[in-house]
């Protein structure tokens, strides 16, 4: 279960603070390659897709244009 602490400023529209990222590990993928998932078939538009992958604990890094989650939830 993802709790509300392990974001930034505590909410869940930021990033994973770095002390969860290193206690946990990530796990990275392109927008491509997410996207193309079976879960996400059923999803017509780019907004959709990214609603539903922050749903799922996805979260966007603007720096490096990918999206990670914390390992294992």
């Amino acid at each position: 279960m993802i709790n509300v602490e392990w974001f930034e400023d505590d909410n869940i529209m930021k990033g994973y603070k770095w002390s969860v990222q290193a206690k946990y590990g990530i796990v990275e993928t392109s927008q491509e390659e997410l996207f193309s998932r079976v879960e996400f078939e059923c999803l017509d538009s780019s907004d959709e897709k990214v609603v539903y992958a922050v749903s799922l604990g996805w979260r966007f890094n603007v720096d490096n244009q990918r999206w990670y989650r914390i390992k294992g939830h």
